[in-house]
Order: structure tokens, then sequence, then C-alpha cells
């Protein structure tokens, strides 16, 4: 059985853990890139490289064909994992 305060941890952890796992929803295509910049900083909290931007735009720009074509998905750059969209922009 766990005590109060392992209790109280365990709920915590919990619910960070939840809060982490599921990112605000993005309207559009667009709406996507200024997450995955942000999401994909350096551990250090130092600006983003090039590279990352460079492929925030293009999973951006594939997010947007694959919307065009009825696929309304975005495909996040580091984990692969699919976020709806509602919005093709």
């Amino acid at each position: 059985m766990f005590c109060k305060e392992g209790l109280i941890s365990l709920v915590s952890v919990a619910l960070i853990a939840l809060s982490l796992a599921s990112p605000a929803a993005a309207e559009s295509c667009s709406a996507r890139l200024p997450e995955c910049i942000s999401s994909n900083r350096p551990a250090n909290g130092g600006a983003p490289g090039d590279a990352i931007v460079k492929r925030c735009k293009q999973a951006v720009a594939e997010c947007k064909t694959r919307c065009k074509a009825g696929n309304k998905v975005y495909i996040g750059t580091m984990t692969g994992r699919q976020y709806p969209v509602t919005s093709c922009d």
C-alpha cells in the first residue's frame, strides 16, 4: 500500500506525463511551425539552428501536401507521431 506522500508523487508524475504527451492541437499545418521550432530547441535553451528550422519548414510543407490529398495530419519531425490538423493552410 502507498503512503500519502508516495501516492501524491505518483499522481503528480502521471499528470506531468499526460500533459507532455498531449500537445495542443494546431488548427493548421502552418500553425505547427512555431510549435515545431520551440519543441526542438537545444537543451541549453539557445536559439534553434538552421537545420532545425529547415526540418520544421519541410514538415509543414509535407503536411500541406498530405492535407490537400485528404490526410489531415502533421507528422512530428523528431517523433514521427501524427497530430491532426483542421486546415491545410
